[in-house]
């Protein structure tokens, strides 16, 4: 007897158009603000070079060392043009030896861009390249007994 009841009121409902589980919807929309501070960067990516120096006292020609390769990876869109600077000069001494180094902007290559929604990807940083090298001029007689001296200089990059 009851259940004859509930589907008496469940088809008097259904023929109505009343259930009473649907209830109007309506929709809204808000837009966001999105702010970013984005610090840019540049950062090495490769190991420290050596640039290496054979020299024999009072040699009648100049000596180089071979370039060595710098790599980096920067924030995309940042100067492709970068500056130079060795801490101390980029002309110093070893083993009494008088060297001058030099850097060169080599390729670069532009990332990808981000992407967005569910199949998005991060992008790829852009790469640059710095070459390195050094020079001893002719002639130096140096100092101290025959060994291997070793030092370093920082160079400074800027993007």
């Amino acid at each position: 007897m009851k259940f004859s009841s509930i589907l008496k009121t469940g088809v008097l409902a259904t023929v109505l158009g009343f259930t009473g589980l649907a209830a109007a919807q309506t929709q809204t929309s808000v837009s966001v603000g999105l702010s970013v501070a984005l610090t840019s960067v540049c950062r090495v990516t490769s190991a420290a070079p050596t640039l290496s120096f054979t020299y024999t006292a009072f040699s009648a020609n100049v000596v180089n060392a071979a370039a060595q390769n710098i790599a980096f990876e920067c924030t995309r869109g940042v100067s492709t043009t970068p500056t130079f600077s060795w801490t101390g000069g980029d002309i110093d001494v070893i083993a009494g030896l008088r060297y001058s180094l030099t850097a060169t902007a080599g390729a670069s290559t532009s990332g990808t861009a981000a992407t967005g929604g569910a199949g998005g990807d991060i992008g790829t940083a852009d790469t640059r390249v710095v070459s390195v090298s050094g020079s001893m001029a002719a002639g130096q007689a140096g100092a101290g007994q025959s060994t291997t001296t070793t030092g370093s200089k920082t160079l400074v990059v800027t993007f």
